[in-house]
């Protein structure tokens, strides 16, 4: 086992020990993410593939993660919530925490492994050191839904990579119709 996976998963098992005592089967069965084809990116950091769908820069992953959280730094300055539906490896969580330490961070993943995988890959120190950090893990839309709702889906920024929800797009196309007639919703 890596590193990196050793210490995301004795920080996430400290931060949420019951969802990782609800999830402790798919933990022993999981030795690596082999639905990716994991990659070193030009300037040395990690990036992957899936389904021929790149998941994340090839160049500069951090750099385009950056890039995705600055295109929404206005939105962010009062949101009550970010979300993120799908995140690849965790680029872009791992940006907003740089700047954002405290935001009310939900991170939906309808497939376990890819959480996993991503714990695997990635270090999440930052992540976990979220005070506020939810994870929507193998739930359903509805749930996902209506624990966004709790934090008002017009006061949310969302950030929604068609690459990172295309190995679950039926499930992120109901999570994003749900979301909508929510927000519509709300506007009324």
């Amino acid at each position: 086992m890596n590193s990196t996976w050793n210490n995301n998963l004795d920080s996430f098992k400290n931060r949420f020990p019951q969802l990782a005592e609800l999830i402790k089967p798919e933990l022993k069965a999981f030795s690596h993410p082999d639905f990716w084809n994991v990659i070193q990116a030009k300037d040395g950091s990690i990036t992957a593939e899936e389904n021929g769908l790149r998941l994340h820069s090839t160049y500069n992953p951090e750099r385009e993660a950056q890039n995705a959280i600055n295109s929404k730094i206005k939105e962010l300055e009062n949101a009550k919530a970010a979300v993120f539906l799908g995140f690849g490896l965790g680029y872009s969580p791992l940006a907003l925490c740089t700047i954002k330490k405290d935001i009310p961070l939900i991170l939906v993943e309808p497939d376990i492994n890819h959480f996993l995988g991503s714990l695997y890959l990635l270090d999440w120190t930052l992540i976990f050191k979220n005070p506020n950090l939810i994870l929507a893990l193998s739930c359903t839309p509805e749930q996902a839904s209506i624990l966004i709702n709790q934090y008002g889906i017009n006061d949310s920024v969302f950030f929604a990579n068609p690459n990172h929800m295309a190995h679950a797009k039926p499930y992120f196309d109901v999570i994003q119709t749900l979301i909508e007639r929510n927000r519509q919703k709300e506007n009324i």
